[in-house]
């Protein structure tokens, strides 16, 4: 009885403790080690941090586990044991952070079990933030290893492309004299060719065309003949082409110098060609068109005279024009045609002046002309209309400048509405003028001229009368209106080349 009472205490011992073991099991089970952190890689580009250790997790990845800098809390993005990857805040990427040391804390907790008590466990590590600085310099290349031994051959690839012809080789003996050929069409072609320089290649057909050797130099002693004259016989194709290299000019045309009474020759001599068909046009003799700038765009046009070397004698003149005869056989057609505004620095001569217009009441079908204002001085014109007030009194304010540009004032008044008397009450002054009427409130018309005085005018005075140069004299400027043959013209008397020209052209016709 005693011994049953006995084991039966023995029994319910080992039951006790094998219950107590079994409820502390997860008590010992969660006593989980502090993560370990072995490396940490900083991506700026993708503003993460991705740690290396382990236990990073606690017992079974159970515990809830952050990731921290000083004042700054990241965000898990991925995790595992080993490895955990988390992302800087929106507002403060890894580039913002000073260049520095920081300390990284990776936590969780775990879960006591039964008491539901938790504890920390924490893993730190120091991590180096800062700027990517410049790629440093590439370091000097170490020795060059032992050569491996020699592989065995491929197999053979596929043909490359021709390379490129080689050098012509050394001129062979000359062969024997072959025999003589056809004869050939009577014409003025090439007649030799060097064989020493090579200046001429080819021998002129599609299968071997003719190529110059540059600088190419062409002599020529014909009376008749010009040195080099180049015809395509196609419609519409150049005849001649010429392209410069940067900043080169393309074609360069130097006149021939002469000694003695002779004239100097015409650097470039340009005509257009003929149309003879129906409501067509002669082709323009020179057309120039400037380049695109970046600053500015080229001239189409740059003209320069000469320098007369004779003392008293003119220079040439920049650009001369004259116009082609018209269909009637008399007149001719303007000298110069200007799309656009025209600027020029220098006083402008001319027989008579006018504005010309589309007719205001019918553009369509008819033409409005109206005559230049002329006077013998350099004059301007202000005028406009005013009212006196109740004494009769008014003043005329001019503009700011109408003082320092003009001198000698005119005046002119006119009453407008009534019969009145005005006067000019007091002279212009600090750029205003008076005016007074006898009677209150008359509307006066007024005109004031002055005589230029800036300091342009002032060098350039137009002469109003001016004797004719020895060479002009018994020369006019339009001969056919004094009865005279063109050749009285002063053209004649300053260029006869162009004068020569034009009578020319008036007998081709």
């Amino acid at each position: 009885m005693k011994r049953s009472c006995s084991n039966q205490k023995k029994q319910l011992r080992i039951r006790t403790l094998l219950l107590s073991v079994l409820l502390c099991a997860p008590v010992l089970c969660h006593a989980a080690a502090d993560p370990s952190i072995t490396n940490v890689d900083v991506n700026y580009a993708a503003n993460t941090l991705t740690i290396t250790g382990s236990n990073l997790l606690g017992f079974y990845g159970t515990g809830v586990f952050s990731v921290s800098l000083p004042d700054a809390n990241l965000t898990v993005q991925s995790d595992s044991p080993s490895q955990l990857v988390a992302a800087f805040p929106a507002g403060q990427p890894a580039s913002s952070f000073a260049p520095g040391d920081y300390l990284l804390t990776v936590r969780f907790k775990t879960k006591s079990g039964a008491a539901d008590s938790a504890a920390d466990h924490e893993g730190k590590f120091t991590v180096t933030l800062g700027a990517v600085g410049p790629q440093g310099p590439i370091g000097a290349a170490g020795p060059a290893g032992p050569i491996g031994p020699v592989g065995p051959v491929g197999a053979t690839g596929l043909t490359g492309p021709a390379g490129a012809t080689g050098p012509v080789g050394p001129t062979g003996a000359t062969g024997p004299q072959g025999p003589q050929g056809p004869q050939g069409l009577p014409g003025s072609g090439l007649t030799a060719v060097s064989t020493d320089n090579k200046t001429l290649t080819g021998n002129g057909t599609t299968a071997s065309p003719l190529g110059v050797a540059a600088p190419l130099s062409l002599t020529s002693n014909s009376t008749s003949s010009p040195a080099l004259s180049a015809t395509s016989t196609v419609q519409g194709i150049v005849g001649l082409s010429a392209a410069a290299g940067p900043g080169g000019a393309a074609i360069y045309g130097l006149g021939g110098s002469t000694f003695g009474s002779a004239d100097g020759g015409t650097g470039g001599l340009f005509s257009g060609g003929n149309a003879n068909a129906a409501n067509t046009s002669g082709g323009s003799g020179v057309q120039g068109t400037g380049g695109a700038g970046a600053v500015y765009g080229g001239d189409g046009l740059d003209g320069f005279g000469g320098s007369a070397q004779l003392g008293a004698l003119q220079g040439g003149y920049g650009v001369y024009g004259a116009g082609g005869l018209n269909g009637d056989g008399l007149t001719y057609a303007p000298a110069g045609y200007f799309y656009g505004d025209v600027h020029v620095v220098g006083n402008l001569s001319k027989g008579g002046g006018s504005f010309k217009i589309d007719h205001p009441l019918d553009p369509a079908n008819k033409y409005l002309y109206h005559s230049f204002v002329e006077s013998p001085d350099m004059m301007n014109v202000y005028n406009g209309n005013v009212v006196t007030d109740g004494r009769g009194w008014a003043t005329v304010t001019l503009p700011d400048w109408f003082e320092a540009l003009n001198r000698d004032f005119r005046y002119q008044l006119t009453v407008i509405g009534q019969f009145a008397q005005a006067i000019i009450a007091s002279k212009i002054a600090a750029n205003q003028f008076v005016i007074r009427t006898d009677k209150p409130n008359v509307e006066v018309s007024w005109q004031v001229s002055g005589i230029r005085q800036d300091a342009w005018a002032n060098a350039h005075r137009i002469p109003v009368e001016e004797e004719k140069s020895e060479k002009q004299r018994g020369f006019y400027l339009h001969p056919e209106l004094y009865g005279q043959p063109l050749e009285r013209s002063v053209v004649y008397a300053e260029r006869p080349d162009l004068a020569r020209s034009l009578a020319e052209r008036s007998k081709q016709r």
